[in-house]
C-alpha cells in the first residue's frame, strides 16, 4: 500500500526524471568546480566550468529525446512484425553514441496468447560488444517498471530515475521512454533508450581536462 501510495504521489506532481539525472550529475560537476576553485581561486572560472558542464548534459538528453522521438515512427508503422523489431532496436543504438541500449517493450500477449512478454533489444555489453535479446519474465516485469507503466498511463515520455540497467549489464543508467500507439491510437507499448552515466561523467571529465590547463 505504500508503494502504491508513493507511486500515486509522482504521477499527481508529474515529475520528470532528467531533474533528478541532471541533480546526481551536478555531483560530479561541483567537485570538478572545488578542484578549479582550490587551483585557481578564480570564481569567474567555476561558473564558467558549470555553464559547460550543464549544456553538455543538456544537450546529450536532447540528442537521445530526439533520437526515440524520430524513430517512433518505425515501430509504429511495423509493429505488426516482430522481426523487425530487433533490427529498428540496432538501428537506434547506432544512430547515437549516447545510447547504450534500446528496447522496444510491448503490451502482454501482444503477437501469441501464451506469450506474456515480447520485449526485443540491442545495447553494447560492458566490453563495448553490441549484443541482441529479449527482455521479460517472472524476474523482470517490465509491464510493471515506472519507465513503461508511466509513458502508458500518462501518455506521454519519461526520464526514469537513475538505475541499474535492464540488460543486467551492471551500469547506472537514466531511460527515456515513450509510448506506442497503432494506426487507431490504441496503446501498444513503449520503446526505451539507456544513458550510461558514469560513461557520461567520465566523458565530461575529459572536457574539463582538456579545457582547464594548469
Amino acid at each position: 500500500m505504500k508503494a502504491s501510495r508513493s507511486f500515486a504521489k509522482r504521477l499527481s506532481l508529474n515529475v520528470t526524471g532528467r531533474t533528478a539525472v541532471l541533480l546526481m550529475i551536478s555531483i560530479f560537476i561541483l567537485g570538478q568546480a572545488a578542484y578549479i576553485v582550490l587551483y585557481k581561486a578564480a570564481e569567474g572560472t567555476v561558473k564558467s566550468t558549470l555553464d559547460i558542464n550543464l549544456r553538455s548534459l543538456e544537450k546529450v538528453f536532447v540528442d537521445v529525446e530526439t533520437t526515440t522521438g524520430s524513430n517512433v515512427w518505425l515501430v509504429e508503422k511495423f509493429h505488426e512484425m516482430p522481426d523487425a523489431m530487433i533490427d529498428i532496436a540496432q538501428h537506434m543504438v547506432g544512430l547515437d553514441t549516447n545510447i547504450v541500449s534500446c528496447c522496444i517493450a510491448f503490451e502482454p500477449y501482444s503477437y501469441l496468447p501464451d506469450k506474456k512478454y515480447f520485449c526485443p533489444a540491442a545495447g553494447y555489453d560492458t566490453s563495448g560488444e553490441l549484443r541482441t535479446g529479449f527482455l521479460g519474465g517472472d524476474d523482470y516485469d517490465y509491464h510493471a517498471m515506472n519507465w513503461y507503466l508511466i509513458p502508458k498511463l500518462l501518455g506521454k515520455s519519461y526520464w526514469s530515475d537513475p538505475s541499474f540497467d535492464s540488460d543486467r549489464a551492471g551500469r547506472l543508467t537514466a531511460s527515456y521512454s515513450k509510448p506506442l500507439y497503432d494506426e487507431d491510437g490504441t496503446f501498444i507499448g513503449v520503446i526505451k533508450s539507456e544513458v550510461d552515466l558514469l560513461w557520461l561523467t567520465e566523458r565530461l571529465k575529459e572536457m574539463n581536462l582538456s579545457d582547464n590547463t594548469f
